[in-house]
């Protein structure tokens, strides 16, 4: 067996590969390249199919793809063929012959199994020759035959190839025992067979694909002379969303025990880059890091993005993809396709009136009088904490009278507290906890905005407004909220005394 057979492809082999194999061809290179091994890959059965997660970039540069295939489990019990495949499909397509989908998926080795009968396996121990009849092509299309190799031009007699059959005692014994067989590694293999394909983009939607075999190019004599091999190294355009490949693997048999291995899977190249746009809503509410703006990143990388509330904002929640991904902060992107982020920014308004609605809505399916008395009551105090004349924007309160705010907070808070205690009360402690802690939250948030605004102002007003907003966070920690909220109006009228 040829020394090759036995010999791991190391990656400094399949790139001196690539470099001899497309000479012909301007080879891409770039600084992001990287290996990826994916193992070995064992296929039973009638049929099996998969693919790899990675997506890449054929575009960026060369991609690489070498690996061992191994056929000695395959084992003929009657007539019986087989077919395996391993190569790259654009992203969304099938993972055995992708082109029944649609034109335009990639290309593939595709092992052909059998035109004889009993000829799968190797010859008993002993026996003179191996009988094989191995079938290793290079396809764009399921089924296609050695008629759709191309470069650097089509073969005028395809079916005078080398290195595309091998071991083919049993069928063609002129081509089996010729001197580029017997001495060109395609007679007795053993049924094992390394492999390295190297694919380039010769546009965005264009590609060409050479392979070797046990290190050999693959190629066709044109002048019936079975000594010579006039085209070489021989291979095949191809079609396909060059920026966004994954590899697969597929085998579809019968009539026999199948079982074959694709060894040490690996591949060379760039992975595929998509966008990460992220932006903010309001523009007002904050910023991120990285800041709002489009961004590429390689497929599979994990992006961190940490939201920053301007004054008077709180970080409500992500909007990724148009879907909430809630309010954890920072967030972790995985860049498995483009995405859209947002983040969601939320002021002390807009806070209060979401809390009368899902007030108002809970209200209406109270039945108990006792109870939808002291929810009307708690309405009606944050309808008038939100009356326009109290408001100059989502975070700011009037100056004069916004001080009536923080007053029917506090009364509506009340009601809520009552609720929780009375014990024959319909409505969940959690429910009613919760209201309360978005409209302290709501108060702190307008205590601290006006905080912010008094900066460069009365330096002891604002200390006496950091210290009454110190004092309404202990409160809230030991769950007396009416007097955290007192403390919350409190700061926020020294603060305006600072400015």
């Amino acid at each position: 067996m040829n020394d090759l057979n036995s010999n791991k492809k190391e990656l400094a082999i399949a790139l001196l590969l690539m470099l001899t194999l497309l000479a012909a061809v301007p080879v891409k290179a770039d600084s992001s390249l990287i290996t990826r091994n994916y193992g070995t890959v064992t296929l039973s059965g009638g049929f099996q199919a998969g693919n790899f997660p990675e997506v890449w970039d054929l575009s960026a540069c060369d991609l690489v793809l070498g690996f061992t295939y191994d056929g000695n489990g395959l084992v003929d019990t009657s007539d019986a063929h087989a077919w395996n495949e391993l190569g790259v499909r654009a992203v969304g397509y099938g993972n055995f012959n992708p082109t029944w989908q649609a034109e335009g998926a990639g290309v593939w080795l595709a092992t052909d199994y059998d035109w004889t009968v009993n000829t799968f396996a190797p010859d008993p121990p002993g026996a003179p020759i191996l009988d094989m009849d191995d079938k290793l092509i290079l396809q764009k299309g399921g089924g296609w035959d050695e008629s759709f190799y191309n470069l650097p031009s089509t073969p005028p007699a395809p079916w005078n190839n080398h290195r595309v059959w091998f071991d083919r005692d049993g069928v063609d014994q002129s081509q089996a025992q010729s001197p580029l067989a017997v001495d060109g590694g395609t007679y007795n293999t053993g049924g094992t067979y390394d492999i390295v394909m190297t694919l380039h983009a010769t546009g965005a939607t264009s590609g060409a694909a050479y392979m070797t075999v046990n290190g050999l190019n693959q190629g066709f004599e044109t002048d019936g002379n079975w000594n010579t091999m006039e085209l070489s190294p021989a291979g095949m355009t191809f079609t396909g969303d060059l920026a966004h490949m994954q590899v697969f693997y597929g085998m579809y048999g019968y009539g026999a025990t199948h079982q074959i291995q694709f060894k040490d899977i690996t591949v060379t190249g760039c992975l595929a880059r998509y966008p990460l746009t992220i932006s903010v809503n309001p523009s007002t509410g904050g910023t991120t890091n990285p800041a709002p703006g489009a961004y590429l990143y390689d497929w599979g990388s994990s992006v961190t993005v940490t939201a920053t509330s301007a004054s008077g904002y709180v970080l409500d929640y992500w909007s990724l993809d148009n879907a909430n991904a809630g309010p954890s902060n920072p967030i972790q992107i995985t860049m498995n396709g483009p995405h859209t982020l947002e983040a969601r920014f939320i002021g002390p308004k807009t806070i209060k009136q979401r809390v009368l609605q899902d007030l108002t809505a809970l209200r209406a399916s109270i039945t108990d009088k006792k109870d939808g008395d002291k929810l009307d009551e708690a309405i009606k105090h944050l309808t008038k904490s939100l009356e326009p004349e109290l408001w100059v924007s989502e975070t700011r309160l009037d100056p004069k009278h916004g001080e009536k705010v923080f007053q029917e907070e506090k009364d509506a808070v009340v009601k809520l507290l009552d609720l929780m205690k009375d014990k024959k009360s319909t409505i969940p402690d959690a429910t009613l906890q919760g209201f309360i802690n978005r409209l302290v939250s709501a108060d702190r948030l307008l205590a601290s905005g006006a905080i912010n605004d008094a900066a460069g102002g009365d330096v002891k007003k604002i200390d006496k407004a950091n210290e009454e907003l110190s004092k309404g966070d202990a409160r809230v920690a030991d769950s007396h909220f009416t007097d955290a909220i007192e403390h919350y109006r409190n700061a926020w009228k020294h603060a305006l005394q600072a400015v």
